[in-house]
Order: structure tokens, then C-alpha cells, then sequence
């Protein structure tokens, strides 16, 4: 069974506009926040006023191969900039290559910047981020995702099938 993902699925991708990232084997979530006002009604009861949502994004990032410290020293370098120069960085928290349509915002990361050591023989490192729309946004996107089918076969054309006789699909 393959199921269509609503926002997507994949790495993640932060660009500043002229320099990209791409994690592809990040961990992401993605949250949406009302922004409300709440005023007092004459009759004793209260108005909620929807205001729009943050987005909300929480990543966490691995430094495990020998050349990802290349990656996150280019994130970091961007996180410092745009921390100093109070701008953003555009987020795709459910980056895949193949997807035209992405969830992207302009962005500010919220946490503490910090490698955290996860293991004493020095093995990996992980970054985790917290990342918050700067302005708000309207609405909640209900985009799902389109994966391509593909059926497994072997080199003679004749499909591959599971036990049960189901053909065995691959999904991208």
C-alpha cells in the first residue's frame, strides 16, 4: 500500500536565495499555530478573531558521513548571517527533488544553534532547530503529494509478486 502524503515527505533544504543545503535523511516536523485576539463582547461573552497561523517547522539534522560536516558548516554560516542581519531563510521541511509543489516559508530559526555530541566515541553529531514563519500566513496548505508507481519486475518484464500473488510496487 503506498499512502499520498498530505505536505509531502523528504529532507530537508534551507537557502538564503543564493546558496542552498539539502539534508536529505533530516527529521522534520511541521505545525501550523492560530494567532488570535480575543476580545470582551458587551454581553459578557468573547470574540476570537483568527489572525492567520506561523507555520512552525522542528528539525533535527545528523552529521554521520565524512563530508556532512561540509553542510552543516554552510547552515550554520547561514543561520549566523541571517540571525545577525535579522532576515530569513527560506525552509523546505519536506524537500524531495521530485516534487514540484513544496511547503516553503520565509523563516527564522527560534533555537539555540548547538551540536549536540550523541555519542561518547565521538561517532555522530545532531543539530536540532526550531524554525517559525516571520510573518503570518493565511491559511493551512491541503496539499497532498502524488507518488509515481512504479511495479517491480524482473529482467524478463514479468512482474514480482509477494506471496499472496500482489504485485510489488516501488513508490518515489
Amino acid at each position: 500500500m503506498i499512502i499520498r502524503r498530505v505536505w509531502g515527505f523528504g529532507g530537508l533544504m534551507v537557502t538564503d536565495g543564493i546558496d542552498e543545503v539539502i539534508f536529505p535523511f533530516a527529521i522534520t516536523e511541521v505545525s501550523f499555530q492560530q494567532i488570535t485576539e480575543t476580545l470582551d463582547k458587551d454581553d459578557g461573552g468573547i470574540y476570537t478573531y483568527n489572525k492567520g497561523f506561523h507555520c512552525n517547522i522542528k528539525t533535527e539534522i545528523m552529521n554521520v558521513d565524512a563530508n556532512d560536516y561540509l553542510l552543516f558548516r554552510y547552515l550554520i554560516q547561514m543561520l549566523d548571517y541571517a540571525i545577525r542581519n535579522n532576515t530569513t531563510l527560506k525552509v523546505y521541511p519536506n524537500y524531495d527533488t521530485e516534487q514540484v509543489l513544496l511547503i516553503n516559508y520565509d523563516m527564522i530559526c527560534l533555537s539555540d544553534v548547538s551540536m549536540i555530541n550523541e555519542t561518547r566515541s565521538g561517532a555522530f553529531q545532531s543539530l536540532k532547530l526550531e524554525w517559525q514563519t516571520k510573518e503570518p500566513i493565511d491559511r493551512i496548505p491541503d496539499w497532498v503529494e502524488n507518488p509515481i508507481v512504479y511495479y517491480w519486475t524482473d529482467h524478463e518484464g514479468n512482474n514480482i509478486v509477494d506471496h499472496d500473488g500482489n504485485k510489488i510496487i516501488l513508490a518515489e
